[in-house]
């Protein structure tokens, strides 16, 4: 009996000095489902930080507003932002440990949204600062990350210096010998070894299954889901499928997501059921396609965030410098003002009595006449100007109507069908010696496949949906991304304080951008683009600049197409746009807009 009760605390003692140490190398703790009030108390305790001056409460309010975002939000637009600000707070505060600890977290939300390169960067530099200082909960951790980068590439000597590396650490404490075996069985699995793997984890994992930490629960269930779905255990890949279900619809889309909806394809495919096979495929496209997207906007995120830090430490002094330019230019601007007023008097002046002289000599009721005739014209213009006006919102309107129809017809309808054509081509029998059947089959296939990146294509630029669900800076950092290459000019980008924007307003600023762009590319030979996006008082300014061939604004007789729908989208916003061009010179737009 008492041996049994020794076996009973024994166990429960390890179980929680398990959790404990993976709680440990883990972020802070936040809520698991956190509320409203949770995330305003983060901003609440951020103003009270910046109010007192207190570094380590802004820094905590910034790291706990980063995980926030990273683990419950879907657009994570401010991840990257919130973690770099509790870094550089951290860096005041010669908080080293705790700097490396936010690198690692930053590296993990790379990799979760399938920026490799970026995760791998962090947390080599990361595993130097741990081997250091001997941190063996974060050493671990950062060797796990590391680890799943090396199957992802498939770098096999990676992966088994990693893992030779986690073994080591588990034998000086053995709190991560599950972990340990989890990483085993998925190199295995990579390599394909699936009855080896099936036995194993059904002799480890499985059999300690009470000991896994809710923090790891879903990376094993999906491990677990993989051996079971390749091994055509039906009944237990479903069980453990519908495990990872009900944890990633908690999650914010990511990688996760993506490995649920292919290990649910690859078991339908291998159960012959067609029609849920097509609707997983059908919804893992969709998702690799948001997730890519999202992908290039948090890599530009990041390289913007590494721009910034670099512009702070010259602030203060093009702050000194900007204040003695001004201070030079109102001195000469009050002189100019004076010797201004001054002409302006003798002018007003010389006007008065010449007016004055004039009329006497003019007849009253042909003043009159005159002047009944000037407002007529001037109504008849107004008149004629807003149903001009109302001509081009109609048009206007009902193209973007119309693009949109089609956008989703093409990617509704002839993209599925497209992607149903391959996914029933793939399933076409072939006899193993038809060589040339199966030649033409993998012909067809990388048609298809075109095809449904052109439909793809096709679709984005009729009707950006990144303009609706990240709003118009997404969506042009979407556009110049797709603008990238050898036989494209390099592309800058920048914008300040850009204000939510009406929709059909940012479809009309997209619009233009996209068309001077598309100038550009075809006419101008330009190397480079600068493109500036701000708001001004209550206005929204565009400035759009190239280096190319230019042109020459007094010879253009008639404006080519191109310029005409910019103007006309100009005139629907009741903005004004200047023309700066040149021949051998470049151009520049400048457009201001009220919003």
């Amino acid at each position: 009996m008492n041996s049994h009760k020794s076996i009973y605390y024994t166990f429960l003692i390890t179980f929680l000095v398990v959790c404990f140490c993976l709680q440990t190398t883990a972020s802070p703790d936040i809520p698991l489902i956190p509320s409203p009030e949770y995330y305003q108390s983060l901003k609440d305790q951020l103003s009270k930080g910046r109010e007192t001056k207190d570094y380590q409460k802004i820094a905590q309010a910034y790291y706990h507003l980063g995980l926030y975002e990273s683990r419950y939000s879907n657009t994570k637009r401010n991840v990257t932002d919130y973690y770099n600000r509790a870094i550089e707070y951290y860096k005041l505060l010669d908080e080293e440990p705790l700097i490396f600890e936010v690198r690692t977290e930053m590296a993990e939300e790379f990799l979760k949204n399938s920026l490799v390169i970026d995760a791998k960067e962090i947390l080599t530099e990361n595993l130097t600062f741990y081997e250091q200082y001997d941190d063996v909960q974060a050493l671990f951790r950062v060797r796990g990350l590391l680890l799943d980068i090396a199957l992802l590439e498939n770098n096999i000597v990676d992966y088994e210096t990693q893992l030779k590396a986690l073994e080591a650490i588990s034998e000086k404490q053995d709190t991560f010998a599950l972990l340990t075996d989890y990483y085993t069985i998925k190199g295995q699995v990579h390599l394909g070894n699936i009855p080896w793997a099936l036995a194993e984890i059904q002799e480890t994992i499985l059999k300690d299954s009470i000991t896994i930490h809710p923090k790891d629960s879903l990376a094993i269930h999906l491990l677990i889901s993989e051996i079971y779905t390749k091994s055509k255990d039906k009944a237990k890949a479903l069980y453990y499928l519908d495990k990872v279900h009900n944890a990633v619809s908690k999650l914010p889309l990511n990688r996760d997501h993506l490995s649920y909806l292919s290990l649910s394809k690859l078991l339908y495919v291998s159960t012959e059921q067609y029609d849920s096979t097509f609707y997983f495929s059908e919804q893992e496209m969709m998702l690799n396609d948001s997730l890519s997207d999202r992908s290039r906007l948090e890599s530009i995120s990041k390289i913007s965030e590494q721009y910034k830090s670099k512009e702070k430490t010259t602030a203060i002094k093009i702050l000194e410098l900007e204040k003695k330019y001004n201070q030079e230019t109102n001195d000469q601007q009050r002189r100019a003002l004076y010797v201004l007023g001054i002409l302006t008097s003798i002018l007003l002046l010389s006007i008065y009595f010449t007016v004055r002289f004039y009329s006497q000599q003019l007849d009253a009721n042909s003043i009159i006449s005159s002047q009944n005739e000037e407002l007529s014209k001037q109504k008849i213009q107004a008149l004629q100007d807003e149903l001009n006006l109302k001509s081009m919102h109609s048009m206007i309107e009902g193209q973007e109507s119309e693009r949109e129809r089609i956008s989703k017809d093409l990617h509704d309808s002839l993209g599925g069908l497209l992607s149903s054509i391959k996914l029933q081509l793939e399933h076409i029998p072939i006899e193993t010696g038809n060589i040339p059947a199966k030649h033409k089959q993998e012909q067809v296939q990388s048609l298809l496949d075109y095809a449904v990146g052109e439909v793809r294509n096709i679709s984005s630029n009729l009707q950006p949906t990144s303009l609706k669900n990240l709003g118009i800076v997404s969506a042009l950092k979407d556009l110049f991304n797709r603008a990238d290459g050898d036989e494209y000019p390099e592309i800058e980008f920048q914008h300040y304080d850009v204000p939510q924007l009406k929709n059909m307003v940012a479809l009309s600023i997209y619009r233009i951008v996209q068309e001077l762009l598309n100038n550009t590319i075809k006419h101008a030979q330009a190397n480079e683009v600068f493109i500036q996006l701000r708001q001004e008082d209550n206005q929204l300014v565009l400035q759009y600049e190239d280096d190319g061939i230019g042109f020459d604004l007094e010879s253009l007789k008639r404006k080519g197409m191109g310029l005409e729908n910019i103007t006309s989208r100009v005139n629907y916003l009741k903005g004004e746009m200047s023309i700066d061009a040149r021949l051998g010179e470049g151009v520049s737009y400048l457009i201001h807009v009220d919003v």
